[in-house]
């Protein structure tokens, strides 16, 4: 099995902060007040089914093992287990490209907030325990599949 690895920026959500310095855009380095206004650039209404439906993806746990399995950790303070602004469109894309029976969308259940960002690794350990999980079962229960991980913080 072969392991690909797509990377992502959040440099979307912060284009979309007007309020963000452009110092803190430049060299990463927020204060207290940026890091609170980046958690509200990604706030939508979960209450629109379609939003709802492309935000939480389980089609490995749920639907087992396809050509194709897309393992995706949503940025901080994204919604559902896919996020808004990166994961369901890069999901769609593989499917277009692949098509929607080859290719299985599973998304990272974990907390997606600011503070396990700084720490050594770029996260914690349940965080890490829920990706690994997703990861080997892909590996164990599904040899054949090409797996591809993205995601981005």
């Amino acid at each position: 099995m072969r392991i690909f690895v797509l990377l992502a920026t959040a440099t979307l959500a912060l284009a979309r902060s007007p309020s963000l310095t452009p110092r803190a855009v430049e060299t990463g380095e927020f204060d207290a007040e940026s890091l609170a206004r980046l958690e509200t650039l990604n706030q939508v209404n979960v209450s629109d089914p379609a939003i709802a439906a492309s935000i939480v993806s389980n089609e490995l746990t749920l639907g087992g093992c396809r050509d194709v399995i897309f393992v995706f950790a949503r940025g901080t303070s994204e919604q559902g287990n896919m996020g808004t602004l990166v994961g369901p469109p890069l999901s769609g894309g593989l499917k277009s490209i692949y098509g929607d029976s080859r290719v299985a969308t599973e998304g990272v259940n974990y907390a997606a907030i600011p503070a396990p960002n700084f720490l050594p690794g770029g996260t914690d350990g349940p965080s890490i325990a829920a990706m690994s999980s997703i990861l080997l079962g892909a590996a164990m229960n599904c040899p054949a599949s090409k797996v591809v991980v993205g995601g981005y913080r």
